[in-house]
């Protein structure tokens, strides 16, 4: 019946966030066990303008994305605002002042979106070698985000390495949930 599957669907959900909130004591375990690398306050330096770029891959109002970045002097040369299951919608702007490429990752908004982070397999992905020595040469990861994650990287790789590689500017990646802020040079 509607009552019993509603009942199970509570179950389900009230589950998931006691897995979840295993998991992030485990998180926090870890990153306090990696030691402390920087100063914290060099860490914010430019967050909050990062936190700006990410909000704009969801262009909403209809025309922010353009308008905001315009304000502050980035070109957006793509903008694809894709609702398909395993497609992320983002976006690319220059600033030939700053010497800097933006790529900004919209996070879950849509059904799609949604469907997208029900692929939740753990999977594991081989590296394509360890970044520092004696590091990992595989990670396990989500599905659907890794999914997400590779058709994007195909989609701007060209770019990137035809238009921006090339030259001495910086590159910033920055969104929620499968975009986190990097700065790339």
């Amino acid at each position: 019946s509607f009552i019993e599957s509603q009942a199970a669907f509570l179950a389900l959900l009230l589950t998931m966030a006691q897995i979840k909130d295993r998991e992030a004591h485990h998180r926090d375990k870890l990153y306090a066990d990696s030691g402390d690398s920087a100063d914290p306050k060099e860490l914010l330096i430019g967050l909050d303008e990062a936190f700006e770029f990410a909000d704009w891959a969801y262009d909403e109002p209809e025309g922010a994305l353009r308008k905001g970045l315009g304000n502050m002097n980035f070109k957006v040369i793509k903008h694809d605002k894709t609702n398909v299951p395993g497609i992320v919608g983002h976006y690319i702007a220059v600033a030939k002042e700053r010497k800097l490429v933006l790529v900004g990752v919209k996070g879950t908004s849509s059904f799609e979106d949604m469907l997208t982070d029900c692929c939740g397999n753990v999977i594991t992905y081989k590296l394509p070698g360890p970044f520092v020595e004696g590091g990992k040469t595989e990670i396990r990861c989500h599905e659907g985000i890794l999914l997400s994650a590779e058709r994007l990287a195909d989609d701007i790789q060209p770019f990137i390495e035809d238009f921006v590689l090339p030259t001495d500017y910086d590159i910033l990646v920055t969104g929620h949930s499968l975009g986190e802020s990097k700065l790339c040079r």
